[in-house]
């Protein structure tokens, strides 16, 4: 599944064609990458997808993948705002987010590594079962890794 089929990029944006949940979150103040003294943060209206392909090692099987959840950086600037990544009210209204799409696995994500960050989107990681949650209904494929083309 590429990218190219679930993102259209236009106003200068990514708008989800086919996402798995969608909200408006809130911003916090106390992540790492924030800048100090612009003010309150914006709400946010989200769009929340997986990443490409989910893939799995032939040893352990488990799912390994991410979801992006994208914003309209006109309203969050990361220039002048900063990453959202690390924030934990924004993780928090992320959750709360997949648990009102239905996903009884909502609290298994997690932020990425930062450098997996974007201009317009928060990159998470995601664990094992919400990852067979994804597969199951039909959000995902999940593949060997050899087979991988992410």
């Amino acid at each position: 599944m590429s990218m190219r089929n679930l993102i259209d990029i236009t106003e200068g944006f990514a708008q989800p064609k086919k996402y798995i949940a969608q909200g408006i979150a809130e911003v916090g103040n106390d992540s790492l990458w924030l800048e100090k003294g612009v003010g309150k943060p914006p709400k946010l209206k989200v769009h929340i997808l997986p990443t490409s392909e989910f893939w799995y090692h032939e040893e352990d099987k488990v799912p390994i993948g991410n979801l992006n959840v994208y914003f309209n950086p006109r309203i969050w600037d990361i220039d002048r705002y900063g990453l959202i990544y690390t924030d934990t009210i924004f993780e928090k209204h992320i959750k709360r987010i997949l648990k009102e799409a239905g996903f009884k696995y909502f609290r298994d994500i997690d932020y990425s590594e930062q450098g997996m960050q974007g201009d317009d989107f928060v990159n998470f990681d995601v664990d094992d079962n919400l990852a067979k949650e994804l597969n199951k209904k039909g959000f995902i494929i999940v593949v060997p890794y050899n087979e991988c083309k992410c």
